[in-house]
Parts: structure tokens; sequence; C-alpha cells
């Protein structure tokens, strides 16, 4: 089990170590007191994971923290393969934000099946979203098609700045046999990747009574705060258009993204 057992008072050796770092700078000091705690497989899981954000609070400073960063790198590594899935996941998590080539691979491959996978699916496509190589982007495109719908979202989500995966995401939000919730998400993750394209797919939705009233919502909604696609998509045939469509329409949301484009378009 990997949490503390309820009840069971918190170690605290977190915030020591915050102290002991702070006024003993020289080597073997608080850091490297923390450290030894987020690697002892004895320890619990919970004091374990305070020590690593303790770390990684101080790894803030990176001049003050610099004489310790390759050995905290080391560590981390050394914990992606750790019997706790909290303490994988964390490392993992910190080696993702400074982009380490090992940890992105080591992602790609447990996706892909090449090996095991050292965090879940979500995880691994959480963080590789934070990552615009371009070998990420190609697992997020893989993972947007291919997972279950919550892990779909969040790939479509993280292909949102990246120009090249618009066709996909313009292809997945006009697929009628596809979830609502997935098509909102690549509709509104196409938005950043291609305005453009994003503005003609949400004109197109917004006009087909076939469509669900939710997803007409989103994507009128989507054209009114956004001031570039409300610019594009503001002509007076369109307006015009819209206008029928909320005369018609018995949805309340719907008829309140048209008012609001209504509006902020004059």
């Amino acid at each position: 089990m990997e949490n503390a057992p309820r009840g069971q008072p918190r170690d605290g050796v977190a915030d020591r170590g915050v102290e002991l770092a702070a006024s003993e700078p020289g080597p073997g000091t608080g850091i490297h007191r923390l450290m030894a705690v987020a690697c002892d497989p004895k320890t619990l899981v919970e004091t374990r994971l305070e020590a690593i954000d303790a770390i990684n609070r101080f790894a803030f400073d990176l001049q003050a923290f610099r004489e310790y960063n390759a050995e905290y790198t080391r560590l981390l590594k050394m914990l992606r393969t750790d019997a706790s899935s909290k303490v994988r996941s964390a490392a993992f998590q910190r080696l993702a934000l400074s982009l380490d080539q090992d940890t992105r691979a080591l992602l790609q491959k447990g996706l892909s099946g090449d090996a095991s996978p050292l965090v879940s699916e979500k995880t691994a496509i959480t963080l590789l979203g934070l990552d615009d190589h371009a070998s990420s982007r190609a697992a997020l495109r893989v993972a947007a098609e291919r997972s279950e719908a919550s892990t779909r979202r969040t790939a479509l989500r993280g292909l949102a700045a990246d120009s090249s995966s618009a066709a996909l995401l313009e292809r997945i939000a006009a697929d009628s046999a596809e979830s609502t919730p997935v098509r909102e998400t690549a509709a509104l993750s196409l938005k950043v990747a291609s305005p453009k394209r994003f503005v003609k797919l949400a004109k197109k939705l917004a006009l087909d009574n076939r469509e669900e009233d939710r997803l007409r919502a989103t994507a009128v909604s989507a054209l009114a705060h956004n001031a570039e696609a409300r610019q594009l998509a503001s002509s007076d045939k369109f307006k015009k258009e819209l206008e029928k469509v909320s005369h018609r329409t018995s949805s309340r949301a719907l008829k309140a993204s048209i008012g609001r484009f209504r509006t902020l378009a004059k």
C-alpha cells in the first residue's frame, strides 16, 4: 500500500529539508538528506514524494541548485523504475519538464508497446504533450486515434500547438461517428493549430441541424470568444444564417452562444 496508513502523522522531512538546505549549503546537507529519503524504498511513499517535492522547489533557483543538478537527475532516472507507481510518476514528471531525451524515449516506447509502460498511458500522453519534439507529436497523433476517450482527449489537447496535426484534428472534429466530447476537444485544439480551418469547420457545424446542439454551441462560442476566428467568420451571410438557427433551436446553450457572437461581432 503506497499511502501512509490513515491517522499516521506525517514525517515532515520535506519541511526539515528546506530549513537544512537553506542554512547549510555545502555537501551532505538538507538536499542530500532529501535525496536519500526519496530513494529509500523502506520509507513511506508519501514521505518520499514530499522529499521530491521539496527538492523540486529548490531547483527553481537554478544557480543555487547547479551543484546538485546532475546528481538529482541521476536519482530521478533511477526512480523511473521504482516499485511505487507514484514515485515513478513524480520522477517522470520532473524529467519531462526538463525535456530529458531518455525519458521521452521511455514514454514513447511504453506507448508503442516496445517496452513495458512505466506510467499510465494518460500520464505518458500528458508528459509528451509538454515536449514539442517531432517524435512526441507523432506519439500523440497515434494516441489521438487509438486510445480510450479520456486519453484521446488528452492527446488532442497536446496537439493544439502543432500545426502539422491540423488535418487530423479537423477530421476528428468533423466525424459524426465520434463522441461529442472528443469532437469538441479536437475542434478547440484545431482553433489553435489552424484558425482558418477551425472557422470553416465551426461555421459548418453551427449551421448543421443534424449536429448535436452541444457541439454547435461549443463551435459558436469558440468563434465568438476568439478575435481572429470571430473576424474570419463575421460575414453578413453567416450572421443571417445564425439568426435563423437561433429562432429554430430550443437549446438555451446554442441560443446563448449565438447571442454572444452577435454582440461581439458588431
